[in-house]
């Protein structure tokens, strides 16, 4: 599975669609897309960062302890307090930006399973979550950055 490295794909810019019933194919998806994101380093990923366009995402917290498959996710609650925080992406390779986002926020989805579910997650994981949300509604966290830089060889992690 290969991750689209050219920010200017219409895929990356274009909102996704829901995904009306979880097949085996949707799962096979979410487990070959997880599988891709721990191969390049990431901690999160869309499904139109992979050229499928269903409303779709896979995350982890930085250690990969814990995975979350997250289908037709929707923001239900915003905290009112903002952080600012470097983000990368590992559609747009090389480069990093500081982005504002809320620290907390609330989210309603389905798992593979077909169960809704709620999460409430703050700090670093919210904020993979909105990313990988701004994904799925065809913005790049170079839309929203006030400034963009290239990447430092240090760095590790892109979402």
């Amino acid at each position: 599975m290969e991750i689209i490295t050219d920010p200017k794909n219409k895929i990356l810019s274009s909102p996704t669609q829901p995904i009306d019933h979880i097949t085996s194919n949707v799962k096979s998806l979410a487990n070959d897309m997880y599988k891709t994101m721990i191969k390049n380093k990431g901690v999160g990923l869309s499904a139109n960062q992979v050229g499928c366009p269903l409303s779709l995402i896979v995350f982890s917290d930085i250690d990969h302890k814990k995975r979350y498959d997250l289908i037709n996710p929707k923001i239900i609650n915003v905290s009112e307090t903002l952080c600012e925080m470097e983000e990368a992406c590992l559609s747009v390779p090389g480069l990093w930006g500081n982005v504002i986002r809320p620290e907390k926020i609330t989210i309603e989805a389905k798992n593979l399973s077909g169960k809704k579910i709620k999460y409430k997650f703050k700090d670093l994981l919210a904020r993979v979550v909105q990313h990988e949300l701004d994904h799925l509604s065809g913005i790049l966290f170079v839309d929203k950055a006030k400034h963009v830089y290239k990447q430092s060889k240090y760095t590790n992690h892109e979402f």
